[in-house]
Protein backbone atom coordinates (compact mmCIF):
# COMPACT_ATOMS: atom_id res chain seq x y z
CA UNK A 1 0.00 0.00 0.00
CA UNK A 2 2.15 2.57 -1.18
CA UNK A 3 -0.14 4.80 -2.99
CA UNK A 4 -2.40 6.52 -0.35
CA UNK A 5 -4.73 9.78 -0.87
CA UNK A 6 -5.76 11.59 2.68
CA UNK A 7 -9.05 13.34 2.37
CA UNK A 8 -10.12 15.96 4.96
CA UNK A 9 -12.80 17.96 5.56
CA UNK A 10 -12.87 21.53 6.86
CA UNK A 11 -14.74 24.72 8.58
CA UNK A 12 -13.01 26.95 10.71
CA UNK A 13 -10.30 24.39 11.62
CA UNK A 14 -7.68 27.34 12.70
CA UNK A 15 -6.47 25.58 16.30
CA UNK A 16 -5.83 22.45 15.25
CA UNK A 17 -5.38 22.01 11.38
CA UNK A 18 -1.41 22.72 10.98
CA UNK A 19 -1.37 19.79 13.68
CA UNK A 20 -3.81 17.44 11.78
CA UNK A 21 -1.37 17.97 8.69
CA UNK A 22 1.87 18.13 9.95
CA UNK A 23 2.09 14.00 10.30
CA UNK A 24 0.15 13.46 6.57
CA UNK A 25 2.58 15.21 4.35
CA UNK A 26 4.37 11.85 3.87
CA UNK A 27 1.69 10.83 2.03
CA UNK A 28 1.43 10.81 -1.96
CA UNK A 29 -1.33 12.62 -1.90
CA UNK A 30 -3.79 15.47 0.32
CA UNK A 31 -6.99 16.64 -0.70
CA UNK A 32 -8.93 19.42 1.58
CA UNK A 33 -13.03 20.14 1.37
CA UNK A 34 -13.51 23.51 2.86
CA UNK A 35 -17.27 23.87 3.58
CA UNK A 36 -17.15 27.54 4.41
CA UNK A 37 -14.31 28.38 7.05
CA UNK A 38 -14.63 32.28 8.10
CA UNK A 39 -10.97 31.81 10.27
CA UNK A 40 -7.59 31.58 8.88
CA UNK A 41 -8.28 27.67 8.22
CA UNK A 42 -7.88 28.59 4.24
CA UNK A 43 -4.76 30.98 4.85
CA UNK A 44 -3.48 28.30 6.46
CA UNK A 45 -3.94 25.84 3.16
CA UNK A 46 -2.07 28.02 1.46
CA UNK A 47 1.01 27.57 2.92
CA UNK A 48 0.56 23.84 1.61
CA UNK A 49 0.93 24.41 -1.85
CA UNK A 50 1.17 20.07 -3.01
CA UNK A 51 -2.42 20.43 -1.39
CA UNK A 52 -5.32 20.03 -3.76
CA UNK A 53 -7.97 22.73 -2.42
CA UNK A 54 -11.94 22.44 -2.57
CA UNK A 55 -14.87 24.31 -1.59
CA UNK A 56 -18.20 23.94 -1.11
CA UNK A 57 -20.87 26.34 0.64
CA UNK A 58 -21.93 24.54 3.84
CA UNK A 59 -22.59 21.14 4.63
CA UNK A 60 -25.77 19.47 4.32
CA UNK A 61 -24.80 15.59 4.34
CA UNK A 62 -21.76 14.26 5.13
CA UNK A 63 -21.28 10.95 3.74
CA UNK A 64 -21.95 12.75 0.32
CA UNK A 65 -19.36 14.80 0.83
CA UNK A 66 -16.99 12.48 2.03
CA UNK A 67 -17.98 10.46 -0.93
CA UNK A 68 -17.18 13.32 -3.77
CA UNK A 69 -13.90 13.83 -2.34
CA UNK A 70 -12.56 10.75 -2.04
CA UNK A 71 -13.80 10.62 -5.65
CA UNK A 72 -11.50 13.68 -6.80
CA UNK A 73 -8.14 11.49 -5.54
CA UNK A 74 -5.66 10.07 -7.74
CA UNK A 75 -5.47 6.79 -6.09
CA UNK A 76 -7.78 4.04 -4.69
CA UNK A 77 -6.53 3.78 -1.24
CA UNK A 78 -8.34 6.50 0.89
CA UNK A 79 -7.27 7.80 4.30
CA UNK A 80 -10.16 9.63 5.82
CA UNK A 81 -9.05 12.18 8.14
CA UNK A 82 -10.92 15.23 10.22
CA UNK A 83 -8.84 18.40 10.26
CA UNK A 84 -9.12 17.75 14.60
CA UNK A 85 -7.80 14.60 14.70
CA UNK A 86 -3.82 14.36 15.15
CA UNK A 87 -2.49 10.66 13.86
CA UNK A 88 0.30 9.29 15.66
CA UNK A 89 3.60 8.22 14.01
CA UNK A 90 2.60 4.66 16.01
CA UNK A 91 0.11 4.98 13.67
CA UNK A 92 1.55 6.14 10.07
CA UNK A 93 3.81 3.39 10.71
CA UNK A 94 1.13 0.75 10.74
CA UNK A 95 -0.40 2.09 7.59
CA UNK A 96 2.62 2.42 5.48
CA UNK A 97 3.46 -1.63 6.31
CA UNK A 98 -0.36 -2.84 5.41
CA UNK A 99 -0.29 -5.12 2.40
CA UNK A 100 -2.62 -3.61 -0.54
CA UNK A 101 -5.65 -5.89 -0.36
CA UNK A 102 -8.68 -4.04 -1.97
CA UNK A 103 -11.33 -6.59 0.29
CA UNK A 104 -10.00 -5.00 4.06
CA UNK A 105 -11.52 -1.96 5.66
CA UNK A 106 -9.28 -0.70 8.31
CA UNK A 107 -10.66 0.63 11.95
CA UNK A 108 -8.84 3.35 13.41
CA UNK A 109 -8.65 4.05 17.72
CA UNK A 110 -9.52 7.07 17.88
CA UNK A 111 -8.84 8.97 21.67
CA UNK A 112 -11.14 11.65 22.16
CA UNK A 113 -9.73 15.11 24.24
CA UNK A 114 -11.76 17.14 26.64
CA UNK A 115 -10.37 20.47 27.87
CA UNK A 116 -6.97 18.70 25.99
CA UNK A 117 -7.67 15.98 28.46
CA UNK A 118 -7.64 12.77 27.04
CA UNK A 119 -10.87 10.74 28.43
CA UNK A 120 -10.52 6.74 28.27
CA UNK A 121 -14.23 6.93 29.85
CA UNK A 122 -17.89 7.61 29.05
CA UNK A 123 -17.83 5.31 25.98
CA UNK A 124 -15.13 8.12 24.43
CA UNK A 125 -12.87 5.19 24.23
CA UNK A 126 -11.72 2.72 22.22
CA UNK A 127 -13.48 5.18 19.64
CA UNK A 128 -13.19 3.13 16.55
CA UNK A 129 -13.53 4.34 13.31
CA UNK A 130 -13.63 3.14 9.95
CA UNK A 131 -11.18 5.59 7.94
CA UNK A 132 -8.76 3.73 5.96
CA UNK A 133 -10.33 1.92 2.88
CA UNK A 134 -10.08 1.03 -1.39
CA UNK A 135 -12.81 3.08 -2.92
CA UNK A 136 -13.93 0.72 -5.42
CA UNK A 137 -14.92 -1.97 -3.07
CA UNK A 138 -16.86 0.52 -0.45
CA UNK A 139 -18.01 3.97 -0.36
CA UNK A 140 -19.35 6.12 2.39
CA UNK A 141 -23.46 5.79 3.49
CA UNK A 142 -25.74 8.73 2.62
CA UNK A 143 -26.62 9.97 5.99
CA UNK A 144 -26.28 13.45 7.31
CA UNK A 145 -24.84 13.03 10.05
CA UNK A 146 -22.88 9.79 11.96
CA UNK A 147 -22.13 8.62 8.23
CA UNK A 148 -20.09 5.36 8.02
CA UNK A 149 -18.47 3.18 6.04
CA UNK A 150 -20.74 0.10 4.14
CA UNK A 151 -19.60 -3.20 4.45
CA UNK A 152 -20.37 -5.46 2.26
CA UNK A 153 -20.41 -9.27 3.40
CA UNK A 154 -17.26 -9.69 1.25
CA UNK A 155 -15.30 -7.10 2.99
CA UNK A 156 -13.34 -7.60 6.25
CA UNK A 157 -12.43 -5.03 8.77
CA UNK A 158 -9.23 -4.93 10.45
CA UNK A 159 -8.47 -2.68 13.63
CA UNK A 160 -4.96 -0.91 13.99
CA UNK A 161 -3.32 -0.74 16.75
CA UNK A 162 -2.24 2.90 16.40
CA UNK A 163 -4.27 5.51 17.49
CA UNK A 164 -5.59 8.99 16.63
CA UNK A 165 -5.90 11.88 18.95
CA UNK A 166 -9.10 13.78 18.24
CA UNK A 167 -9.08 17.14 19.97
CA UNK A 168 -12.87 17.83 19.44
CA UNK A 169 -14.28 19.95 22.48
CA UNK A 170 -12.32 22.67 24.34
CA UNK A 171 -14.97 22.84 27.30
CA UNK A 172 -18.50 22.43 27.68
CA UNK A 173 -20.50 25.50 25.49
CA UNK A 174 -18.43 23.36 22.62
CA UNK A 175 -19.49 20.52 23.19
CA UNK A 176 -23.32 21.31 24.37
CA UNK A 177 -23.65 23.57 21.04
CA UNK A 178 -22.35 20.40 19.08
CA UNK A 179 -24.86 17.97 21.11
CA UNK A 180 -27.91 20.34 20.02
CA UNK A 181 -26.36 20.63 15.93
CA UNK A 182 -25.90 16.96 16.02
CA UNK A 183 -29.78 16.49 17.28
CA UNK A 184 -30.90 18.91 14.77
CA UNK A 185 -29.40 16.63 12.39
CA UNK A 186 -30.28 13.56 13.76
CA UNK A 187 -34.15 15.13 13.35
CA UNK A 188 -33.91 16.22 9.95
CA UNK A 189 -32.54 12.64 8.44
CA UNK A 190 -35.36 10.53 10.24
CA UNK A 191 -37.91 12.63 10.23
CA UNK A 192 -41.06 11.12 9.04
CA UNK A 193 -39.63 7.61 8.11
CA UNK A 194 -38.78 7.39 12.74
CA UNK A 195 -41.59 7.14 15.46
CA UNK A 196 -40.28 8.42 18.61
CA UNK A 197 -42.42 9.90 21.62
CA UNK A 198 -41.92 11.57 25.11
CA UNK A 199 -41.40 8.37 26.63
CA UNK A 200 -38.76 7.32 24.65
CA UNK A 201 -36.62 10.56 25.05
CA UNK A 202 -37.04 10.67 28.78
CA UNK A 203 -35.38 6.49 28.88
CA UNK A 204 -32.87 7.46 26.77
CA UNK A 205 -31.34 10.37 27.96
CA UNK A 206 -31.65 8.68 31.53
CA UNK A 207 -30.23 5.53 30.33
CA UNK A 208 -27.12 7.48 28.83
CA UNK A 209 -26.36 9.28 31.70
CA UNK A 210 -26.18 6.01 33.65
CA UNK A 211 -24.46 4.57 30.97
CA UNK A 212 -22.23 7.23 30.14
CA UNK A 213 -21.23 8.03 33.94
CA UNK A 214 -21.24 5.15 36.25
CA UNK A 215 -20.99 1.54 33.72
CA UNK A 216 -18.43 3.74 31.53
CA UNK A 217 -16.63 5.41 34.54
CA UNK A 218 -16.94 8.85 33.47
CA UNK A 219 -17.29 9.07 37.38
CA UNK A 220 -13.22 8.86 37.54
CA UNK A 221 -13.02 12.03 35.41
CA UNK A 222 -14.30 14.13 38.55
CA UNK A 223 -16.60 17.10 36.91
CA UNK A 224 -15.05 16.64 33.19
CA UNK A 225 -16.68 12.92 33.54
CA UNK A 226 -20.35 14.73 34.78
CA UNK A 227 -20.17 17.70 32.34
CA UNK A 228 -19.56 14.99 29.48
CA UNK A 229 -22.48 12.29 30.50
CA UNK A 230 -24.91 15.41 31.44
CA UNK A 231 -24.56 16.55 28.10
CA UNK A 232 -24.46 13.25 26.42
CA UNK A 233 -28.01 13.07 28.43
CA UNK A 234 -29.00 16.17 27.09
CA UNK A 235 -27.64 15.76 23.71
CA UNK A 236 -30.03 12.04 23.55
CA UNK A 237 -32.68 13.85 24.89
CA UNK A 238 -32.85 16.47 22.11
CA UNK A 239 -32.54 14.04 19.68
CA UNK A 240 -36.32 12.59 20.67
CA UNK A 241 -37.81 15.72 21.06
CA UNK A 242 -36.75 17.27 17.90
CA UNK A 243 -37.23 14.48 15.89
CA UNK A 244 -40.80 14.36 17.50
CA UNK A 245 -41.78 17.92 16.55
CA UNK A 246 -40.40 17.22 13.16
CA UNK A 247 -42.83 14.53 12.62
CA UNK A 248 -45.41 16.47 14.07
CA UNK A 249 -45.08 19.79 12.01
CA UNK A 250 -45.08 17.11 9.11
CA UNK A 251 -48.40 15.72 10.22
CA UNK A 252 -50.23 19.20 10.91
CA UNK A 253 -49.10 20.27 6.88
CA UNK A 254 -50.63 16.70 5.54
CA UNK A 255 -53.72 17.57 7.59
CA UNK A 256 -53.31 21.24 6.71
CA UNK A 257 -53.53 20.45 2.63
CA UNK A 258 -56.14 17.74 3.53
CA UNK A 259 -60.16 18.83 1.76
CA UNK A 260 -62.32 19.59 5.11
CA UNK A 261 -65.14 19.76 2.53
CA UNK A 262 -66.74 16.94 0.52
CA UNK A 263 -69.16 18.14 -2.07
CA UNK A 264 -72.18 15.59 -2.43
CA UNK A 265 -73.34 14.81 -5.86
Amino acid sequence: MDKISVCILTKNSEKTLEACLKPLLSFDELLVLDTGSEDRTLAILDAYPRIRVFKQDGIQNFGMSRNRLAEKASNDWILMVDSDEVTTSELLEEIRSLPDRADTVYSLPRINHYRNRPIRACGWYPDYCLRLYHRCATRWKDRIVHETLLVPPELRVVRLRGEVNHFSCEGAEQLARKAVWYAELFGTDFAGRRRTSFFEAFFRATWTFIRSYFLRWGVVYGRDGLTISLIAAFGSWMKYVVLQEKNEAIARSINDKSPRHTEID
